[in-house]
């Protein structure tokens, strides 16, 4: 190309101009020379470039070369170089500057290329984020190519779907990420160019005959051209890099090679990255996999050891209770509270039972309910009434807010009333002697809304969440301080779900108290709920050696019904029994007068059974004693009553009754 060669005087007009740039006026030379750079409509920008180079060399004297960038008749933008020399007169003032201009675009251009592909060759090699590493790219090829949109597409051929997984844009304009329909994307033409590995080049979307047809789409969006740049890997179509202008452009060669270029590279990172995020996100879930296995396996053995000792506990009192009735003969009074404890035995392990067969049921979906039009009112009551006497035991007040007007609900009666006893029998068990508990009941918008709250120990925030999980207990250990298998709640959970309701916690923290909230649909029927049973049970009689008489026992247990028990066995004895319901009060117990013997249980909380029998056994037992074994395992009763020792004494391993042995030993 030939280079524009001009001449100015010190007032800025054109004193000479070479054909080139005459032709590039379209003017004569007559018709040019003497006019400014204004009167010629050169654009601003240009012209301010050029005066300012003009006015350096008037005014130093020495040559200045300077860049303008403009934009042609098509609206292709370009560069010119412009060096800028001075003219002499013979005293050496400089009276004219003379200039020439050239078109460096091409160059300028391919710099320009370079050092783009360069700073998204950073960004694609050092950014793991994909939205970021999206965003970023997207970014610099909008400020590169001065366009006003760039779009990241992935197409799934075979789903028929493309994806705009990012859309760079401008301000003010709307964004289009979103998942479409191939058809809606482009016509078939478009879509075959593209699938063929060719870049789709749209210079005015009124015209092109890819957008002619949805022109009004385009324009709703402000898009006026746009450039699509595809990726084909493995013989198909996997990734579009679009750019966009708002006015009709006409694309030049480089840029489309450039997008070309940079469409490759930035899927063949996005799909790496990916890997890379997948592969995390297995090992992450494999981890989880494994610890909620751990737990899973933790919690079984934990709940297998509770199912144990909770089962036992009311079975080792109901069979010690009907060993005692056999074995003496007792008076009416003493039979009837024999009986009662028996009875109340039964019904713990029962309900124990129950629990277990309900989770069963609900494991493998065989859990049904009998649904009636159900009033709420007594169904609350009920539940109340039979948590009552553990309520009045432990001097709890209890509130009871239930409106006259009946709670109509479709459900089954004797689920429902499980459910409130649940919810009641926890409040009792959780809350300290004078605490309070509430029931209230109310309808809140259609549904009946259910609410019991107390004052006791409250939940902490971080077991929150799984509460209502089988078998988890907020203190799982063999020192818990309440019994349960950690069931109720979980049943709770299913009962009101398959009632379609739903049951919530809240609590503010451990000492803070806790508040149950189920919700009922209403409806508006009547109905009645049904009643309960009573059993009974009878008793026996025996003598006692006389080797027994005087010995001093210390019994520590965590269940007082256990502990009753043996203290019904063994004062008739003639023994002198001390009663502990932990390690602690055993010690204190030990500093006061060792025993003869002691029989702990493993799984007394607190302090366990073994740590509290060291303690002990380091206290100097009484002359007469030390020669008994520290953990005394062996206790002298009729024979006829030594069936009654597999059910009274722990081995410390295993927390199993020990059998005593039926030969007579002396206990010195």
């Amino acid at each position: 190309m030939k280079d524009y060669v001009y001449t100015f005087d010190r007032a800025g007009r054109f004193v000479f101009a070479n054909q080139t740039l005459l032709d590039l006026w379209q003017l004569s030379r007559e018709a040019a020379l003497g006019k400014t750079m204004a009167e010629l409509a050169y654009p601003p920008a240009v012209a301010t470039t050029l005066l300012a180079g003009m006015h350096e060399v008037f005014a130093n004297g020495h040559m200045v070369t300077n860049e303008t960038y403009y934009i042609n008749a098509v609206g292709q933008g370009g560069y010119f170089e412009n060096i800028l020399s001075p003219v002499f007169d013979d005293h050496g003032h400089v009276v004219l500057v003379t200039g020439s201009s050239r078109d460096v675009t091409e160059r300028k251009r391919a710099t320009l290329h370079a050092a783009c592909s360069a700073a998204i060759s950073d960004v694609l090699a050092f950014e793991s984020h994909i939205e970021t590493l999206m965003q970023r790219v997207g970014e610099k090829i909008a400020q590169h190519l001065k366009v006003s949109r760039v779009f990241f597409v992935e197409i799934a051929v075979e789903q028929q779907l493309s994806t705009v997984l990012y859309d760079w844009c401008i301000d003010a304009l709307p964004s289009t990420a979103g998942v479409y329909r191939l058809e809606e994307y482009g016509s078939p033409h478009y879509l075959q160019e593209l699938a063929a590995g060719n870049p789709v080049v749209i210079d005015d979307v009124r015209t092109s005959p890819f957008t002619a047809a949805s022109a009004e789409k385009f324009t709703a969006l402000q898009i006026g051209a746009t450039l699509n740049a595809p990726y084909i890997s493995d013989g198909r179509l996997k990734f579009l890099l679009a750019v966009q202008h708002r006015q009709a452009y006409r694309w030049p060669e480089d840029e489309i090679a450039l997008l070309r270029e940079l469409s490759g590279r930035i899927w063949t990172r996005l799909e790496r990255l990916r890997a890379e995020r997948e592969r995390e996100r297995l090992l992450l879930r494999e981890q989880e996999l494994r610890q909620q296995a751990e737990a899973a396996s933790r919690l079984k053995d934990e709940f297998l050891a509770t199912v144990s000792h909770e089962l036992r506990t009311p079975l080792t009192a109901f069979l010690g209770y009907a060993e005692l009735l056999q074995s003496r003969k007792r008076d009416e009074a003493y039979i009837a509270r024999t009986v009662e404890k028996m009875v109340r035995n039964a019904k713990a392990q029962a309900q124990l039972i129950e629990d277990l067969l309900d989770v069963s049921r609900i494991v493998t979906g065989k859990l049904r309910i009998e649904t009636l039009p159900t009033d709420l009112n007594p169904v609350v009551h009920a539940a109340i009434d039979t948590v009552r006497p553990a309520i009045e035991a432990k001097a709890l007040q209890l509130q009871i807010d239930v409106p006259a007007e009946a709670s109509m609900v479709i459900g089954d009666t004797n689920r429902l009333q499980q459910v409130v006893w649940n919810l009641v029998a926890n409040a009792a068990k959780f809350t300290p002697a004078g605490g309070s508990i509430t029931v209230r009941l109310k309808a809140d918008n259609g549904y009946a809304r259910l609410t019991v709250s107390d004052t006791g120990e409250g939940i902490d925030p971080a077991f929150l969440p799984f509460v209502f999980d089988r078998f988890r207990q907020a203190d799982s250990t063999s020192k818990r301080a309440h019994d349960g298998l950690g069931l109720g709640l979980a049943i709770v959970r299913h009962l009101i779900e398959l009632h379609g309701g739903t049951v919530a916690v809240a609590s503010v923290g451990p000492g803070r108290g806790a508040t149950f909230t189920l919700r009922l649909p209403l409806i508006g029927v009547t109905t009645t709920t049904p009643a309960a049973q009573a059993i009974d049970l009878d008793g026996f009689s025996n003598a006692y050696p006389p080797e027994l008489k005087g010995l001093r026992v210390l019994l520590v247990d965590d269940q007082p019904t256990i502990l009753e028990l043996l203290d019904e066995l063994l004062t008739p004895c003639g023994m002198l029994v001390r009663l502990c319901s932990n390690a602690r009060e055993a010690f204190l117990c030990c500093k006061n007068g060792s025993p003869t013997c002691w029989c702990p249980t493993s799984l007394c909380p607190s302090r366990t059974a073994t740590g509290g029998s060291s303690r002990c056994a380091r206290s100097p037992p009484p002359v007469a004693a030390r020669r008994q074994p520290s953990r005394g395992q062996l206790m002298f009763v009729p024979k006829s009553e030594s069936k009654c020792l597999p059910l009274a004494f722990s081995s410390m391993s295993q927390n199993r009754w020990s059998q005593a042995n039926s030969t007579r030993r002396s206990p010195m």
